[in-house]
């Protein structure tokens, strides 16, 4: 909404001295969470999506769900048609790639699904998300939202987040369905100004012909950490074997 951004801009600078002398991001959050509240939540934008309905609902076998992190509505922020809302309970559907929001309006809570089209970015729990829409270098296409796990000067890596649906029956008549959600992840680097996937050591030896050496010899020493802890492991590759040795060359 035009005029609610206007006031918004209006407030904002009227509280300006309350910014300058707090931490930027903090204030800047308090300010909004506190209009928000003034104008409630649903006369803003993030109210325009539409109503979810888990069709799931005791269908989940063990706990495997397909949500980041956890089924339960997590603490987050998301810029939504170009503002920002802090502190908005979410949960993210790793099967179908959309953001759902637990909003109160006169004592009622609603949970809507966003639409991805109006979302540029958002976080849950300190992880963030940015959406890409466009290509890699073979030309297949990039689309959806993508965890930031680390950004440089020079690179960008990111994770696919995804869950794949398994059927499973709790009885020999087939009469009981379950399901169950399985990780399906996959990593993408942005390097060169193009993004190419990462999927085996060979397409990182491929990028990188000049670091051989050293992104074998880290491969060998770090075998274990790649079996338990992946996305810990490409950080440190990415940091150590690419980015620090690209800033040696620079000094």
């Amino acid at each position: 909404m035009i005029f609610t951004k206007m006031k918004k801009g209006i407030l904002l600078f009227l509280l300006w001295p309350f910014a300058f002398y707090s931490q930027a991001d903090h204030a800047e959050a308090q300010f909004y969470n506190w209009f928000d509240n003034l104008i409630g939540i649903k006369h803003t934008n993030l109210f325009n999506g539409r109503q979810y309905i888990d069709t799931d609902v005791n269908k989940i076998f063990e706990q495997r769900h397909a949500f980041f992190l956890s089924e339960k509505a997590q603490i987050g922020t998301i810029l939504y048609s170009g503002q920002t809302y802090f502190d908005i309970p979410m949960k993210y559907n790793l099967e179908t790639d959309h953001v759902i929001v637990s909003l109160k309006s006169n004592n009622t809570t609603s949970l809507l699904e966003l639409i991805n089209d109006n979302i540029k970015s958002f976080s849950i729990k300190g992880f963030r998300f940015e959406k890409l829409d466009t290509t890699h270098i073979d030309q297949s296409t990039i689309k959806g939202f993508y965890e930031v796990m680390l950004t440089q000067p020079e690179f960008s890596l990111y994770k696919k987040n995804r869950k794949n649906r398994k059927e499973r029956f709790e009885d020999l008549g087939r009469s009981k369905i379950y399901y169950e959600f399985i990780a399906d992840n996959s990593y993408v680097l942005f390097y060169q100004n193009t993004y190419r996937d990462i999927a085996s050591r060979n397409d990182i030896l491929n990028i990188f012909p000049k670091k051989q050496k050293e992104i074998k010899l880290f491969f060998k020493e770090n075998k274990s950490q790649r079996k338990t802890d992946y996305d810990t492991f490409l950080k440190e590759l990415f940091s150590r074997i690419i980015h620090d040795s690209n800033s040696e060359k620079n000094l």
